[in-house]
């Protein structure tokens, strides 16, 4: 019987030291998570994204990011006949226009279309008048896609394992540490999240910049006739008229009360009142 009761205490005592064990190894774990520097989270990002672990080369190589824009300007004998040819073209390709400008003679297009329709539009473009100019620029973004691809899915994981010691975490230290971390990862997924966003539109929809041009109005300058000049002429004098009324009327309503004054103080001092003539009178008798 005595070597039961031996036997249940040991082992009573081996479970108290392994439970004992793993929890000042758990919190050992919390306090190393909490004291590693946001430096080296970004150090195992960059080794996560050399790691092919998404694409190949070969693959990348096939599936390559450009974002593409046009500039094209053509001229045409009446331009506002060409809105419902452009809004038709853009209607057949999917495309819409980001920015319009019209005037009289003149119209601007800043146009986004899916990049798999974006030769065929660019072509239907250039057929639509007389060529002026017309320029190209493709940039490979390749490398940066693919970068913030893999930075992005490299966080996403962290903050699941963040997420899986914060349901380990056995004290309020613990809890906030992690909870502290998790919402500076979230804020560089969501910072990523929107650069890779954008990056992802200008690739899928390539931007064409198209002008119309008027052509130039036919006709030779002859000048105003005389009665322009004589009309021009009678409005001008009307102007000047009406500018000495105004000064005029600034005179009388400014310069009178003004001049009231100055005769009153000459009234006052050196007229038939004369106080600086009194004045003078006792300082020169005494």
């Amino acid at each position: 019987m005595r070597m039961y009761q031996r036997f249940g205490f040991l082992l009573f005592f081996v479970l108290l030291y392994g439970c004992s064990g793993s929890s000042s190894n758990n919190h050992a774990e919390f306090a190393s998570l909490s004291q590693s520097s946001p430096q080296q989270f970004d150090h195992s990002v960059g080794k996560a994204e050399n790691t092919p672990k998404n694409t190949d080369l070969s693959a990348q190589k096939t599936t390559r990011k450009l974002i593409k824009r046009a500039n094209i300007k053509i001229q045409a004998v009446e331009p506002e006949t060409l809105d419902k040819t452009v809004t038709s073209a853009m209607q057949e390709y999917g495309a819409y226009s980001e920015n319009t400008t019209i005037y009289e003679n003149y119209r601007t297009y800043i146009i986004r279309v899916p990049e798999h329709s974006y030769h065929s539009l660019l072509e239907t473009l250039k057929d639509m008048g007389k060529l002026i100019s017309y320029s190209e620029n493709i940039d490979d973004v390749t490398l940066r896609y693919f970068d913030l691809e893999g930075r992005l899915h490299t966080l996403r994981e962290l903050r699941g394992t963040f997420q899986a010691y914060l349901k380990k975490a056995g004290t309020i230290d613990d809890i906030m540490k992690v909870e502290t971390r998790l919402a500076e990862v979230q804020r560089d997924i969501d910072q990523l999240g929107t650069e890779l966003r954008i990056l992802s539109n200008q690739v899928d929809y390539a931007t064409i910049s198209f002008e119309i041009r008027g052509t130039a109005l036919s006709g030779r300058y002859t000048g105003p006739s005389l009665g322009e000049q004589i009309r021009k002429l009678f409005s001008s004098y009307n102007e000047f008229a009406s500018t000495v009324i105004l000064i005029l009327i600034g005179i009388v309503i400014y310069g009178m009360p003004i001049l009231f004054i100055f005769v009153l103080l000459y009234w006052f001092l050196f007229g038939r009142i004369g106080l600086f003539k009194k004045l003078w009178r006792v300082v020169s008798k005494k």
